[in-house]
């Protein structure tokens, strides 16, 4: 069965996951905007920079945690990609886990 990123996100993640991805994740001004270009470009190489903006402008004052419940999966992977990511990865090891356990 193939669960949406909300249902992986309502089954696994805890208050420690959401501040772990608060302290890692989300937007930070400390790191070079060269970074979030770069990165972003990379995984939208057909983008814009109209594209950009509108991204880093929704990254930079968005809320992840709002937008999980209300996006498709394509569209959070694409505005939030790293928590996502994470997301997803943590869910298929607590699957993982779950599979070994019921052996």
């Amino acid at each position: 069965m193939k669960y949406t990123i909300v249902e992986m996100y309502r089954t696994v993640i805890t208050e420690a996951h959401r501040n772990f991805i608060k302290n890692h994740f989300t937007y930070n001004p400390d790191r070079s905007m060269r970074m979030y270009r770069e990165r972003f470009f990379k995984n939208n190489p057909n983008a814009t920079e109209e594209d950009f903006s509108s991204w880093i402008y929704h990254h930079m004052c968005g809320d992840w945690e709002e937008d999980i419940i209300w996006m498709t999966d394509e569209q959070f992977k694409y505005q939030w990609p790293v928590i996502c990511s994470f997301i997803m990865d943590y869910y298929s090891e607590e699957d993982q886990n779950n599979i070994v356990g019921e052996v």
